[in-house]
């Protein structure tokens, strides 16, 4: 393995060397729709788009009914087709027939009625909250009675069993009571298992009849073997356990919910959260969904982003349907963790409960809350697909070429219908221009913009589309040069070695774009001092609009001359450096041109040019002249004029004898001018300081002259 994975290092290596990116001027771009993250962000009408990122039809949706109530959260479906819905914020138990007929056949002074059970002679039980109380309802509504009123405050869930049992879970307590199928109103409850923990939210039995539960605000999985006899299956570390399957052949299927402490805000909807009252601060996040086999081991089968699991339900014994509370989004799921979102609700809201329609094959009750809402979902049909994609950006005004779309068959292709849309606003509006269709060869026929949204429709059930591409130019923009600074020293430059491009195993099997690691960038040459005096370097800055390939062209003239003198031509650099020496002294100015005709078509590219500020040329080092000079009492003054032709003096100093070295300053105090006057006071009191003194002055460019006075 080892041994293949060097020769790929050597080929890719060797590839780039052939072809650096980086030196490409492309100016045809290309925008690139594939996987989960860029599809999901756009609008899925009967589309199912699964965790490779391939779109493909939905199965059948069909909204059946809405309901009245804000929050809908068990439902029971009867043999005789009837549905019974327990909801919040006002408790209430509705009961709808076979006919579509809605009817109140239950309503408490409660918040919620979580819980719901039907026993075999119709009798229905709901479980009510914040109060924890189980009613019982006859069969087909009427009179509801208290049938058991625990100390608990929450009634999470109800179970019967084959036997006629009731189970009820508590929160506030975290228990499981046992009600036997002969159980009076008033008479005393078995207490089933005393978890130790605040909560117990859901019941499932499993294949040898056991029943399991799960725990919040620790998500323990426990199985209950008989009364208070339980063990702890697994240890989640998420906050609370919310979905049970248990499956014939052992295995237990669960979800879990994690949850972040916000703020509670002004609004009056509520969310059903798993744990928490309309009241609550606490929203779910994000949930995960674990699988156990029948020896216990346990895989964390899928874990999606900012998602929260509220429904589970087995499509088989290898596949689960799974309502999530984000956009009314329901999902497949698989053994081997392979998903996919297959549908979404045309009203959105949280995805509340999962139940197959009876005498239907293959067809579900799909039950939803914030807004409420029942649907049908169809999985062996499907009708009219379509989806439309989120606004995708060129940045520059664009001219859209051609669409390449990448389906499971080439030859299905011609059954994918593609339109766009494009405008100059990030969001579409009435300044967009219509839906047009592409053209048979798939050119994008709407007209240019920045933006661009296209919508795809798939005319056969089998079409499959893996990965779209859009193909665009922008209209070529000139470069701009912002700025040009001159620096009256050279430097030279010291490139830099392209960087070897070492991709990673990890890079090449995780990461879904690999790609980019191919793409090496060489570190920018460093500025290295050459000389201080006869040079001048010149540096600017530039942008292109078209990140385009650029090359300059610098050019010298003496101020008042009409002709250039070009110095370099296709330079990449924005930066340069060139010898004075034998230029005559005067004031000069440098010229920039910068083409972008390395991107560009012959007669296609833009150039733009910006001269410098003058700067002076000076070759010619100041003259010291000793004006005057006079002895007293061993104190000796010399009057100095230093003057030069082109630059403002720039400092004067002295040194007597051996003896260190003293700065001299003009008589005004300002090195302000190309001529000025120094007094310079030495004192021989001491015999044995050499009676003479050196004189250094230098002007603004760096020219320097040096004088001896002896006495």
């Amino acid at each position: 393995m080892r041994k293949n994975m060097n020769l790929l290092f050597i080929r890719i290596v060797f590839f780039m060397g052939m072809f650096p990116f980086f030196v490409w001027g492309i100016r045809t771009h290309r925008i690139s729709h594939h996987g989960y993250s860029n599809f999901v962000k756009g609008k899925l009408e009967n589309v199912q788009l699964d965790s490779n990122g391939f779109l493909s039809n939905a199965p059948k949706l069909e909204r059946i009914a809405g309901v009245d109530e804000p929050i809908i959260w068990k439902g029971i479906c009867t043999d005789d087709g009837k549905l019974y819905l327990g909801t919040g914020n006002k408790g209430k138990i509705l009961m709808i027939d076979g006919e579509g007929s809605s009817e109140v056949i239950f309503n408490p002074d409660e918040i919620l009625s979580r819980a719901l059970a039907v026993d075999d002679e119709g009798y229905i039980y709901a479980g009510t909250s914040p109060n924890g109380k189980v009613y019982r309802i006859p069969p087909g509504g009427g009179r509801a009675e208290i049938y058991f009123n625990p100390s608990e405050t929450y009634i999470w869930d109800l179970l019967l069993d084959p036997a006629g049992n009731l189970y009820v879970a508590v929160g506030n307590g975290g228990k499981i009571y046992k009600l036997p199928s002969n159980y009076e109103k008033d008479s005393d409850a078995e207490l089933w298992f005393d978890s130790g923990h605040t909560h117990l939210y859901k019941m499932a039995f499993d294949a040898d009849g056991n029943l399991i539960t799960g725990s919040g605000p620790k998500g323990y999985l426990f199985r209950i073997t008989g009364q208070d006899k339980a063990e702890i299956l697994y240890s989640t570390n998420d906050k609370e356990i919310s979905q049970i399957v248990t499956m014939d052949s052992g295995e237990i299927l669960f979800s879990t919910f994690s949850k972040k402490t916000v703020p509670k805000s002004g609004s009056s909807k509520s969310s059903p959260t798993t744990s928490s009252s309309s009241k609550s601060s606490s929203i779910p996040i994000y949930s995960k969904v674990y699988l156990m086999n029948q020896e216990g081991f346990v895989k964390n089968l899928w874990a999606p982003y900012n998602t929260s699991i509220f429904s589970v339900y087995p499509n088989s014994e290898d596949q689960w349907l799974l309502g999530t509370g984000q956009e009314g989004r329901l999902y497949s799921l698989d053994r081997e963790g392979d998903w996919a979102l297959i549908q979404t609700m045309t009203k959105g809201g949280q995805i509340t409960d999962i139940h197959p329609i009876h005498g239907e094959a293959d067809k579900f009750l799909i039950i939803t809350s914030n807004p409420s809402n029942l649907y049908q979902v169809s999985m062996n049909e499907s009708e009219k697909t379509q989806f439309t994609s989120q606004v995708m950006d060129a940045k520059h005004n664009a001219f859209w070429g051609k669409v390449d779309p990448v389906t499971l068959s080439p030859e299905s292709r011609s059954n994918l219908k593609i339109e766009t849309r494009t405008g100059n606003s990030p969001k579409p509006d009435k300044t967009w221009s219509n839906w047009k269709q592409t053209s048979e060869n798939l050119n994008v026929q709407s007209p240019s913009g920045r933006f661009l949204q296209y919508k795809l429709g798939m005319e056969v059930l089998d079409l499959s589309v893996r990965k779209i591409d859009f193909y665009f130019h922008h209209e070529n923009q000139r470069p701009e040069i912002r700025n040009i600074n001159i620096l009256p020293v050279g430097f030279s430059l010291l490139k830099n070695e392209l960087k070897k491009v070492n991709l990673s195993y990890d890079n090449l099997i995780s990461n879904p774009d690999p790609m980019k690691y191919l793409n090496a960038k060489t570190p920018p040459p460093k500025l290295i001092l050459e000389s201080a005096r006869n040079a001048v370097t010149v540096g600017w800055k530039v942008s292109d609009s078209n990140k385009d390939i650029l090359e300059h062209k610098i050019q010298i003239r003496k101020v008042g001359d009409k002709s250039w003198i070009t110095l370099q031509d296709k330079l990449k650099e924005t930066v340069f450096s060139t010898n004075t020496l034998g230029f005559e002294d005067g004031h000069y100015e440098i010229k920039v041109t910068t083409s972008d005709a390395p991107s560009n078509p012959k007669g296609m590219e833009l150039s733009v040019n910006k001269t410098s500020f003058p700067f002076p040329i000076d070759t010619k080092a100041p003259e010291i002249k000793v004006v005057s000079q006079d002895v007293q009492e061993d104190v000796l003054s010399i009057q100095l004029l230093v003057k030069d032709e082109m630059s403002n003096v720039h400092g004067v100093a002295y040194k007597v004898g051996g003896d260190r070295i003293y700065r001299a300053f003009p008589s005004d105090n300002l090195f302000d001018s190309k001529e000025e006057e120094f007094e310079v006071n030495v004192d021989f009191s001491n015999s044995n300081i050499d009676k003479s003194i050196l004189i250094e002055a230098h002007d603004e460019s760096g020219n320097q002259s040096i004088q001896k006075i002896a006495f």
